[in-house]
């Protein structure tokens, strides 16, 4: 019954793309490209990187404002990729206790960089180029560290994929947000897990091989098969 779900999940995916094509594709080039200007800005200026970056990653939430604006209200505008600004400040709410979370499961590796680079002043840059020359080797603690953190990150991932779905578009309280994702990734943990690793796999591997065109295909499809994910749930199919 699962497996059934799943699949009609994603037909209705490639089906939408199908018809909304002429709106998805142009938008994901767009998104694409800024993301692009934040590595080329990033060269010279961190700060300036940053502030581009936190105005431009909330747009990645807009594939899926734009299915529920269709789903819900027939409204097939490009505005409806911009309206996720009308609520920016509880986007950022979210991602802000996501972040956190996050934060607290990197925080072993944290120290133990911290720890590694004090021998140089907690300089990365140093580090790092004294790592590449191999005039000093990090010890067994930084990578036994940086295995666990990064592990503990990607297993805890799929409780934290929905928050922003239940809050932003049935504007329930973050708490219950959070419930609520918790509970969807409960159920349906490997298959979010699978999902995920399928995630970075087309996104490091293939968009490079691509030239970054598989990313622009790639982006939206994967916000709007977990749209319908959410959609499954909130209609009672998951």
């Amino acid at each position: 019954m699962e497996l059934k779900i799943y699949k009609d999940v994603l037909m209705r995916t490639i089906h939408f793309m199908r018809l909304h094509y002429l709106h998805l594709i142009p938008f994901s080039f767009i998104l694409f490209v800024l993301l692009l200007l934040v590595g080329f800005v990033s060269v010279t200026s961190n700060k300036l990187s940053i502030l581009i970056l936190a105005m431009v990653s909330p747009l990645s939430f807009s594939f899926s404002i734009y299915v529920h604006r269709i789903e819900y209200f027939g409204e097939n505008t490009w505005k409806n990729f911009i309206n996720i600004y009308a609520d920016i400040a509880r986007f950022y709410k979210v991602q802000g206790i996501k972040s956190f979370m996050f934060l607290l499961a990197l925080l072993p590796m944290i120290i133990a960089l911290q720890i590694e680079t004090a021998a140089f002043g907690f300089d990365l840059n140093l580090f790092y180029l004294a790592e590449k020359t191999g005039s000093y080797l990090p010890s067994p603690y930084l990578y036994l560290c940086t295995f666990f953190s990064v592990t503990l990150t990607m297993l805890c991932y799929p409780f934290v994929i929905f928050p922003e779905y239940f809050y932003l578009l049935e504007k329930v309280d973050v708490k219950t947000a959070f419930k609520k994702s918790f509970d969807l990734a409960k159920r349906n943990y490997f298959t979010f897990l699978f999902l995920m690793v399928i995630q970075i796999i087309v996104f490091s591997v293939g968009s490079f091989l691509s030239c970054g065109f598989l990313f622009v295909l790639a982006l939206p499809f994967f916000s709007i098969l977990t749209y319908f994910i959410y959609s499954s749930h909130t209609s009672g199919e998951l």
